[in-house]
């Protein structure tokens, strides 16, 4: 058995090496777009995007190639740990009920687990491969759509380009099934390995169940399941069907038939997180009571007034990831663009459409933040990570997007974390000049009285949802401030004011370290001191005496910042996930910590750790 939240990050590490090769595609595509030149003779041009059509062909091909034996020995690494993982998780139930549980696989279960890897392995080539057809008809269809505008007079060589650009961005890297369906790379990959290793795992469950002498497995539940298999999540099952019918401990024995297992749509099918584990009958317990599952299938999430179920927001928010993806890869194609237009007049087209998709992909962030300020979810940076976008590209986009807003006389606010104000107010104090010596400087300065009420303070919401912030200015009564959301707190300008050389705590539930809005409010607002406390401690931030660049103040370009240094630490955590020296969420939670450490330590900031 592997538990949902195994299941939520199984294919990380695999989508990563795909990104590459989609991003190659991509960019192969709209580099040949820029040398296509202008439309002239018919059967010369047409000759020419041709040959340029077979040659695309032949790179992918060779793309594929090169991924191919780095995509193998992932999978094969990523079907063993999921196998070793599944039976510890099983042995805990089989040592509860006081058996030995499984100390080696048999033939069977081992002729399985190879089985499963083959087969996923050859599944992701076929798929890969269909990528070259159908990049190959998507960038001959852009080319002849974009000689037709051109030639007819009905759009200008400039706008037609763009439009082909967009079309290579939206099309470029799909695979096709037989069916004629069509799918994204990476939605391919990932379902193809969820669904893989998931069938394979659950297949070992029941060979090692057969061998230990147990019939009845307890599925798995999780909050966010979709309809059909809310029905039957945390009920009991019989895998021969001989206890099938039966009551135990509350609930009726169902079987396989019931739970759809076999099928595309049930138990075990199509990116299914479901898994079962062994029940013991007259020793275990039900993991999963009729409250919990009720709990689990409740209607109890809030959005733009309405009420929704965990799988509903859940589907919400994987569409909105979807849409940043899809517009990281539409202004990483528009840069390409940029860097290999033929002329200057081409270079200025290009650069329109930089601008226009950067536009599009800072208000789908946006509209991202809100709906997860709303709901509570917390963000996946998995889901909205497309290779390659993250270092100059997406400081580019953040530029190219204030321009754009400046242009147009949008105001602009900070955005999420614990402040949220105009930064075009000119009553905000800034004082990047003043800063403090490592000796007089945070908690040190504040008195005993003061420190027992940070303490108290820090006690109490520590394990809150909802953010709350604390407040002990330098000179003045300390004051506290929620605003019910449980992802930041809002400041007025006169609060924000009365922090200079002050200090603020606030409670970060979920353990993670600081935010770019955190560290902003750091700088902006001249405080010595910020904390982030959780049930362990607390994170500390002290203020630097080293002049800082521009990025510290503004809270889009300090992510960009960060996001840079994260990819940098990238390989090095991959490599401790994948020789389990880390969990899925020590990588998650370990990756930002140490980008934010490794900034804060290069201008002279004091962090750490404050155990509790």
């Amino acid at each position: 058995m592997l538990t949902p939240s195994e299941y939520d990050h199984l294919c990380d590490q695999l989508i990563t090496l795909y990104d590459e090769l989609d991003r190659a595609i991509i960019d192969d595509m709209v580099r040949r777009m820029m040398r296509m030149g202008k439309v002239s003779d018919a059967t010369s041009w047409q000759a020419k995007q041709l040959q340029e059509a077979g040659l695309l062909y032949e790179d992918i091909i060779s793309e594929i190639a090169q991924h191919s034996d780095a995509s193998a020995a992932q999978v094969r690494t990523l079907f063993e740990d999921a196998g070793v993982q599944s039976i510890r998780n099983d042995n805990h139930y089989y040592t509860d009920a006081g058996l030995e549980g499984i100390i080696r696989l048999s033939d069977a279960a081992l002729q399985t687990l190879n089985a499963g890897y083959i087969k996923c392995r050859g599944e992701l080539r076929n798929l890969t491969l269909t990528t070259a057809n159908t990049a190959q008809t998507a960038y001959l269809n852009a080319c002849d759509l974009a000689y037709m505008e051109v030639s007819s007079g009905t759009m200008d060589y400039g706008t037609a380009i763009r439009r082909a650009v967009q079309s290579a961005a939206d099309e470029g890297s799909k695979v096709l099934y037989p069916s004629g369906h069509s799918d994204r790379l990476d939605v391919a990959v990932r379902r193809s390995v969820l669904t893989g290793v998931g069938q394979t795992v659950r297949q070992l469950s029941a060979i090692n169940a057969g061998d230990m002498g147990c019939d009845i497995m307890e599925i798995t539940a999780h909050s966010g399941a979709r309809p059909s298999h809310a029905e039957w999540q945390g009920k009991l099952v019989s895998l021969s069907g001989a206890n099938a019918g039966r009551i135990i401990d509350g609930v009726k024995v169902l079987t396989t038939n019931d739970i759809g297992y076999g099928t595309g749509d049930g138990f075990g099918g199509w990116n299914c997180r479901h898994d079962w584990f062994p029940f013991i009958e007259g020793i275990s317990s039900r993991v999963y009571s009729d409250e919990r599952l009720a709990e689990l299938n409740a209607r109890n999430i809030e959005y733009n007034g309405k009420m929704y179920t965990e799988y509903e927001i859940d589907q919400m928010q994987r569409a909105l990831e979807r849409d940043i993806r899809a517009r990281k890869r539409a202004v990483s194609a528009a840069d390409t663009a940029v860097k290999n237009a033929p002329d200057e007049a081409t270079a200025k087209q290009m650069q329109e459409l930089f601008t226009a998709e950067s536009v599009k992909l800072k208000k789908a962030e946006k509209e991202l933040s809100t709906f997860l300020d709303q709901t509570g979810n917390l963000p996946d940076s998995t889901r909205v990570w497309v290779n390659g976008f993250g270092r100059s590209t997406a400081q580019r986009a953040v530029w190219a997007n204030r321009k754009a807003v400046n242009n147009s006389s949008i105001d602009k606010s900070v955005g999420n974390g614990i402040i949220k104000s105009n930064k075009a107010d000119s009553n905000i104090v800034i004082k990047p000049g003043k800063k403090y010596s490592s000796s007089k400087r945070g908690s040190s300065l504040i008195s005993a009285a003061r420190r027992q009420e940070l303490q108290l303070f820090e006690e109490s919401v520590c394990k809150d949802n909802i953010e709350t912030a604390l407040i002990i200015p330098a000179n003045g009564k300390p004051f506290q401030k929620t605003s019910g959301n449980e992802r930041k707190v809002l400041f007025t300008v006169e609060e924000m004011n009365l922090m200079s050389g002050g200090l603020l705590s606030h409670n970060h539930s979920n353990g993670t370290t600081f935010s770019a809005d955190d560290i902003q409010m750091l700088v902006q607002t001249d405080l010595q001191e910020i904390r982030a406390c959780n049930s362990e401690g607390a994170f500390v931030l002290r203020n630097t005496d080293k002049p800082l660049p521009d990025f510290f103040y503004d809270s889009d370009l300090l992510e960009v910042k960060l996001t840079e240094i994260e990819e940098e630490l990238l390989p090095e955590m991959q490599l401790q996930l994948i020789n389990g020296e880390i969990t899925f969420e020590e990588f998650d939670k370990g990756i930002q910590q140490a980008a934010v450490e490794k900034l804060m330590n290069e201008y002279g900031f004091d962090y750490y750790f404050e155990v509790r």
